[in-house]
């Protein structure tokens, strides 16, 4: 945690995002207090089992600086690039060799810019595309790493196949290469060949319309949460199974999207009062009907 008297401890306390990158740095995105790394503990050396934080914070008169103290995600690409989603700023893309940040803002101006500069969601696709998702207008963006520039999808209320809202909270690939959007109204699934939607609400069987995080289960089914607890959706019926508190699941509604599958299938849903962990293929419905 932050210590005023000790430069060298966390940051901040309020964290919203945790990255352990490829080469084991830790990094973590805090609200108002910019991004901290910190490295891999030294076996050996004066610094043997010292932890020292190094911090990363937005300077006015540094265009090579954070663009933000307040960030929301964290994502590092296939290639080792690391992402930082704000909350004002928009996307910045961190060059480890040089210490810069490059930034991806918002231009009125631009139709190629980033749709938004409240970042909430970062994501890499299995063909090196990065989608990152937004707080409103311009909710999902595809960027182009090559010319920097992006492609928008927004909700039009008068376009059923167009994206279902105005803001992206969770971005994720299947294994058979779906692309998922959750959102504040509901799941979308992206069709490449058209590039529209497709949208799962409440009305379909979901438990709500707002949806955080998004897992997927060794058989293939994908486990969201959200804003009442958490949904197995299965993509090949369309159906929906909800669980709460009623079944364990007692995680009070945030907006967070914490959530982590480990490699041996266990998952772990996170909320402001604590966190789920199970196994999905231990999970078996009950068949009885309780008597009236």
């Amino acid at each position: 945690m932050n210590h005023p008297n000790n430069p060298q401890s966390l940051g901040g306390n309020d964290i919203r995002s945790v990255l352990a990158d490829s080469r084991g740095t830790l990094w973590v995105g805090t609200l108002g207090r910019g991004l901290d790394r910190l490295d891999p503990v030294k076996s050996s050396g004066r610094d043997q089992g010292r932890k020292r934080f190094i911090h990363f914070t937005h300077d006015p008169r540094n265009p090579n600086s954070l663009g933000s103290n307040s960030i929301l995600t964290l994502f590092e690409d296939k290639s080792g690039r690391l992402w930082i989603g704000t909350t004002d700023a928009g996307l910045d893309e961190f060059d480890r060799y040089s210490g810069k940040f490059i930034h991806y803002k918002f231009d009125p101006q631009d139709p190629n810019s980033l749709g938004w500069n409240w970042v909430n969601a970062i994501y890499e696709d299995r063909s090196g595309t990065l989608w990152v998702g937004t707080g409103t207008q311009n909710a999902l963006n595809k960027l182009d790493k090559a010319t920097g520039k992006f492609t928008r999808y927004y909700g039009d209320p008068k376009n059923i196949k167009s994206l279902s809202s105005y803001s992206v909270h969770s971005i994720y690939e299947d294994s058979r290469g779906t692309l998922w959007i959750g959102t504040s109204a509901g799941l979308n699934r992206f069709e490449r060949s058209t590039e529209t939607f497709t949208h799962f609400t409440v009305r379909d069987g979901i438990a709500s319309d707002f949806i955080t995080a998004i897992l997927e289960d060794n058989s293939g089914c994908l486990w969201l949460k959200t804003g009442k607890g958490v949904s197995k959706f299965n993509p090949i019926t369309g159906t929906f199974r909800n669980y709460d508190a009623s079944d364990g699941v007692n995680i009070n509604p945030t907006w967070g999207k914490a959530s982590y599958k480990n490699k041996n299938g266990e998952m772990f849903f996170g909320g402001t009062n604590g966190f789920v962990r199970f196994y999905p293929d231990s999970i078996k419905d009950n068949p009885y009907v309780p008597r009236s």
